[in-house]
């Protein structure tokens, strides 16, 4: 984008301001969106030790931005224990529609304070209490794994966890068990809380 940030192109809509095809360029206002289904080959490109290059279509030069997604670092085994914890508990991650704010969070964790985070691979933000259980004739009280916002072996943009209080900002990091995370991951967290309408305070973990 203009501003420097990054966003889905499936979330790029009419007056969002976007860097020039050419570097260096001018910014370029964004008219109109139109959005269609087709079925077509298509191919994925990309590039070590690069994270954003120009290619060319034709005589188009193209911004192009490496993003393969972060693998969950943990066995097969674990992951199975982790999402059959968090289904014994009836956890299941709830999507945060665009100006959902605190109140939509709020409902989505289902009031609790802490909580884990992800962007899919197509720029949606997902949440999820980060713990679940210990009631009265429930399964024991347990931590619920950023596993199972991805899925059995499934890749994601950004995740981590956060705490909500009312009255305050959504406090998020970029620490998880399960996937490494850079400081870029960070920004795409925060940009996804910002399209939901909600203000994070977004501190990096040192490692």
């Amino acid at each position: 984008m203009a501003d420097g940030s990054a966003k889905p192109i499936s979330k790029v809509k009419a007056g969002d301001k976007v860097l020039a095809s050419v570097p260096g360029g001018d910014t370029a206002t964004v008219t109109k969106v139109h959005r269609y289904t087709a079925a077509q080959v298509t191919y994925d490109l990309t590039i070590n030790g690069l994270h954003t290059y120009y290619v060319v279509a034709g005589t188009t030069p193209l911004l192009v931005h490496n993003c393969e997604g972060l693998k969950n670092n943990r066995s097969e085994a674990m992951q199975k224990i982790e999402l059959k914890t968090a289904a014994d508990r009836g956890v299941r991650p709830a999507t945060l529609s665009e100006e959902a704010g605190m109140n939509g969070l709020s409902e989505a964790i289902g009031g609790a304070s802490d909580f884990m985070w992800r962007v899919t691979m197509e720029g949606d933000l997902k949440v999820m209490p980060a713990y679940a259980g210990g009631g009265s004739g429930e399964w024991p009280r347990a931590e619920i794994a950023h596993k199972v916002l991805a899925g059995m072996n499934g890749r994601l943009r950004s995740a981590s966890s956060g705490t909500y209080l009312e009255g305050f900002p959504v406090f998020i990091t970029n620490r998880s068990g399960h996937f490494t995370l850079g400081i870029e991951t960070l920004s795409a967290g925060e940009e996804a809380f910002k399209r939901a309408g909600i203000d994070v305070i977004a501190t990096p973990f040192e490692r």
